[in-house]
């Protein structure tokens, strides 16, 4: 399975602090960089590094794709023009 990161073995991630993975589409997903406590303060009160590599868009489609999609998200996608 290769990775995201160039195409760097997983066994390669501990150097950058990670301690968890998952698998996303076919690749390694960082899922864990130390003590989630911490983790969550530093996100809360200081810059936090996410890998969104592993992520993809869709497309969402239908009558209903619009009620559908504000219901996934927490903005109010109301005022947004759909095209």
């Amino acid at each position: 399975m290769r990775s995201h990161f160039g195409g760097r073995a997983a066994a390669q991630y501990p150097r950058y602090g990670v301690e968890a993975y998952s698998v996303v589409n076919h690749q390694y997903h960082p899922r864990r960089y130390g003590n989630p406590v911490e983790e969550y303060w530093a996100l809360v009160n200081d810059v936090t590094l996410w890998d969104v590599g592993a992520e993809r868009q869709v497309e969402i489609t239908g009558p209903d794709a619009f009620e559908l999609t504000n219901m996934l998200t927490l903005r109010d996608l109301s005022d947004l023009e759909v095209e």
